[in-house]
């Protein structure tokens, strides 16, 4: 069951666990019931399986895998990518909503550069940690040239 605080309007989990004994005798008619409130908390992992492949020169598209109910923590709201390299001013962000959109591509980036990113998952409570700084280069034009 899912609750919300109306002070916070954050949701919590509680849940309804029976025990039933199982003896020798049979099984116990009374089960033993306890309730368990599951406090809000961020994502505890950054998404695993991160991949980048090259779109072309000035492109990549970034890839991951969702996190496990153990470390989702609550209800996913999206993703945040960072990324930085040649030609960006700053480090970059993009926003991806939905639970089940786990790819981007980045575009209007410069051809054979390297270029650095993070993702990280962004649930009802807040955001998670970063996944490592993953490096990958764009494509060189010359390639692009000679696939002609």
């Amino acid at each position: 069951m899912t609750l919300s605080d109306d002070n916070t309007n954050t949701k919590i989990r509680l849940y309804n666990i029976f025990v039933k004994a199982d003896t020798a005798n049979g099984i116990v008619s009374n089960p033993t019931s306890i309730n368990y409130i599951h406090p809000p908390t961020h994502p505890s992992a950054p998404p695993s399986n991160i991949h980048a492949s090259v779109q072309g020169t000035t492109s990549l598209t970034i890839t991951w895998d969702a996190l496990g109910v153990l470390t989702k923590n609550g209800d996913i709201w999206g993703y945040q990518i960072y990324y930085r390299g040649p030609g960006l001013t700053g480090t970059k962000r993009a926003t991806i909503l939905g639970e089940d959109n786990r790819q981007y591509t980045i575009t209007g980036l410069m051809p054979d550069s390297t270029y650095q990113f993070v993702v990280r998952v962004v649930n009802d409570v807040g955001a998670g940690p970063y996944s490592a700084f993953i490096p990958i280069n764009t494509a060189p034009l010359l390639h692009i040239m000679q696939k002609k």
